[in-house]
């Protein structure tokens, strides 16, 4: 391809087009990998190794320097997630914190006492469970992998 003249309307058209159609098919495989589950566990993954979720302080200065180029990959898949489909931002996120907790519960011992909510503020409330979160789905838990017909 030759090099464009920024006095020819004709090349800078041209260049405008392909420009809009990259953007265009950026956009449109962004938004097919955000609207499955496995696309957005993905996504969720690179944006953590990428240290969107965490600082990227440290002390040596070429780890942290290499952590902040990592960063700045990270930020912009999420630009091109906020961009393209924000709306799959926070499913994204809520399937990750099930899968956190479901870590976190599958690791860590559960004793048989729960702790109740009138140990920590004093007055009891029906909706909290044992461990202190709201039941606001009237005792289901939030399951992103669950089909309506189940």
């Amino acid at each position: 391809m030759s090099q464009a003249s920024a006095s020819d309307r004709k090349s800078i058209r041209a260049q405008e087009k392909r420009a809009a159609y990259i953007d265009r098919a950026r956009g449109d495989f962004v938004r097919v990998m955000m609207s499955t589950i496995e696309g957005r566990l993905y996504v969720h993954e690179h944006l953590s190794t990428c240290h969107i979720f965490a600082t990227t302080f440290n002390l040596n200065a070429l780890q942290s320097a290499f952590a902040e180029g990592q960063r700045n990959i990270g930020l912009q898949l999420l630009n091109d997630v906020m961009r393209f489909c924000p709306e799959q931002y926070l499913p994204m996120m809520r399937e990750a914190n099930v899968r956190h907790d479901s870590d976190n519960r599958s690791t860590s011992p559960r004793s048989s006492e729960g702790t109740s909510a009138e140990q920590f503020d004093g007055s009891p409330d029906s909706r909290r469970d044992t461990e202190g979160s709201i039941d606001i789905l009237g005792g289901d838990d939030y399951d992103p992998y669950r089909t309506e017909d189940a």
